[in-house]
This record gives structure tokens, sequence and C-alpha cells, in this order.
């Protein structure tokens, strides 16, 4: 398998071997990405049928996008209870990767992360941190965001929870010692360690696979001689086309009989209800279900839309960083305290962020030394 690192670096992997660095993509093997390019969402849809889901799914994650909903590449994940996964991913990102590197399937790398009851399964490469546990599924952020998102998932889980590492660079010392109070089941692997689980996961998790709809790959069949098979073929393919034809027919009479049906009621509508207007009750009825709809996000999806969507800003101004993260659950508003050279690179900030129809606030901006000690609030509008 390929391993793509940020989008820049391309690495290698064979089974039983080492991980090592490559000029180009492997043909015919899987490229997983390891960067902050796919975003995972969960939203609540009381739909069953899958076919359904997947056309409404664009619209009913919308709200958790910070582009236009056609920007982006949706990939339908599947459903547990009435909560509905999907990974995102733009249209320039996928474009991009098909035209440069032609994979025959494209994986997002944390989302391959076996699972482990108990645990939270942790992956360092570099500055990104992959995350596997029951309440983050397979996540990318930047590795400074990954402490504060371990310390909540433990103060809201009643279990005792391990984790383990597996980094890239050995010397995780600093994580360890921030994590110790947490949890005294702490375990440090080597990256390479990951990569054979990733591996078998690989041969159970095509509907994981990126290049779905427009991107899906169409496999050329063989040319083949059928000779003797040519007659009965041709009177099959007859027979086929006239039963279309009859069920075609029976089909428009089933229609006409319908629109009848559907006129005749309401004729006795307005008959029995002559002053009620029945397409105001329609517009009611949606009106409602969207507002009901707009209720079941909960804090946790609320808090994780925001995170991925500060901290790949973030990360673009080099000359930020971040000193600490705190989620007020009642207020659903993100507050991070930063350092930064001087307070125009605040206003950047709250700028960006504002251009990705989030509402930015400075509550503070203190001068520390030759440093700005700065302290924003992010939520989303409305």
């Amino acid at each position: 398998m390929n391993i793509l690192f940020n989008n820049d670096a391309m690495y290698s992997f064979q089974l039983g071997g080492e991980l090592i660095a490559a000029s180009e993509l492997t043909f015919g093997q899987p490229l997983l990405l390891l960067d902050y390019a796919v975003r995972k969402v969960s939203v609540e849809m009381p739909i069953k049928q899958t076919r359904q889901i997947i056309k409404a799914l664009p619209y009913a994650i919308e709200e958790q996008l910070a582009n236009d909903v056609e920007s982006n590449h949706v990939v339908y994940l599947g459903k547990k209870g009435a909560v509905v996964s999907a990974s995102i991913i733009s249209h320039n990102h996928m474009q991009s990767l098909i035209e440069q590197y032609n994979p025959s399937s494209v994986y997002d790398f944390a989302q391959l992360i076996p699972a482990k009851e108990n645990t939270i399964r942790v992956a360092i490469f570099g500055h990104v941190a992959c995350i596997m546990s029951d309440l983050n599924q397979g996540i990318s952020m930047p590795a400074s965001m990954l402490l504060t998102l371990i310390e909540r998932e433990m103060s809201v889980n009643s279990e005792q929870l391990s984790i383990e590492i597996f980094a890239q660079e050995s010397d995780q010392e600093l994580l360890v010692a921030q994590l110790i109070h947490l949890t005294n089941s702490i375990t440090q692997f080597p990256f390479a360690d990951l990569l054979p689980q990733i591996n078998s996961q690989l041969s159970h998790s095509k509907h994981l696979n990126l290049l779905t709809g427009q991107y899906a790959k169409k496999i050329e069949s063989k040319k083949t001689n059928l000779g003797k098979f040519r007659f009965p073929l041709t009177v099959a393919v007859s027979l086929f086309a006239l039963s279309i034809s009859l069920n075609w027919m029976q089909s428009n009479s089933l229609n006409a009989q319908a629109s009848a049906i559907l006129q005749s009621s309401k004729g006795f509508y307005s008959t029995l209800f002559p002053e009620d207007n029945p397409s105001r009750m329609k517009r009611s009825f949606n009106e409602y279900i969207k507002s009901s709809n707009n209720k079941t996000s909960s804090g946790t999806q609320s808090f994780s839309s925001l995170l991925g969507a500060v901290s790949a800003t973030i990360v673009k101004n080099s000359a930020l960083s971040i000193d600490a993260i705190r989620f007020a659950n009642n207020k659903q508003t993100l507050e991070i305290n930063l350092t930064a050279n001087t307070i125009a690179e605040l206003d950047m900030l709250k700028k960006q962020l504002s251009e990705i129809d989030l509402t930015t606030e400075i509550a503070s901006a203190n001068q520390d030394g030759a440093k700005i000690k700065g302290v924003i609030k992010v939520s989303h509008n409305g």
C-alpha cells in the first residue's frame, strides 16, 4: 500500500517490510491519505432506505460544512441507529489526486485504524495525529490538539480507558507525561507496528473507499467469443425487451389510475373542508420537520465540526501557536488561547474564520513580552 503524507511525501509499505520513501505510486495498490483532507461527520436521519439516505445526505450535513456542499465529495459510510456517518473531501482535492496519481482506490488512513474495546488508539506521524476510539472513530487533527480531544473523551466516558500510541518518532515522553494523570495504562509502539493492521483492514473496508460516484473506477470487460451462444442470447434479449414494453404499458395504466384517484381525493377533501388550504398545511409540516432536524445535532457533533474547521485555518498561520482549548457546551462556543506576534495576526485569523461562516470574537489580547497573548471565541453562525 502507498501512504501520501500531507499531500506531499509518498511512502510505500510491503507486508513484512518497512515503510520507505517512494518517488511515485505503486501501480494497482491503494492510496492512503495521512493529512487533514478528509473529514468525518455524523448526522441523525430518520430514513431507513440506503438509496434515499445517499440522495439526502449532502443536504443533511450542509450545516456542518465550511463551504458549499456542491464543492465537496460526500461518501456514505454507514448507519448506526438513527445516526448516519459520512466522509467529506473537496472535489478539487479528489481531482488533483486522480490527475497526479491515478490510484486504484483511495482511503483515509485514520478510518482504517482497527478499533479496540475500551481503548483509545493514536497514530502520530509528523504534525498529524489520528485517533480511533468509541467517541472519535477515525479522525485526523493537528498533533497539538490531541491532548484536548483525549481529555474530553476521558471526561465523558465512565469506563477506565487504555491508550495505545503508535508514533513515527519514538520519543513521546512529553505526551505520556501529560496523559498519565488520566490513566495508568499507556503503551507506546513504533508507527510501523500499526501498518500490518492497517493492511489487513483494507480487505474488508471497501465501503471506506473514497472513489465512489463520479470517481468510481470502471472495470473494463474482457472480449469473449460468443460464437454458438449468439442466437440464444438474441432470443433472450428480445424476450427481455418485450417484457419491458409490457411492464411500461402496465405502468402507464397504473399511473393514469393513480392520477384519477388523486384528483378525486382532492375534490373530496375540498368538499369536506372548504375553508382549509392543503398547500399551507404541507408547508407548515415541512417547516416543522426542518425545525426538528435542526435540534437533533448534539454538543459532540458541534465540538467536532468547530474543531475541524478552526484547526484547518490555524495550521496555515505559522506565526500562531495554540496554548489551550476549551468548549462551552451550553453556549456551543470553542474558546482558544493563542500566542501571536502582533494583534494584526489575531485580526487576520478572525477575518479568515468569518469568511468560512463562523462567528468569531477576540475576547482579549494582552502584551506578554515580545508576544501577544490572545483569546478568541468561535461558534457557528445562528
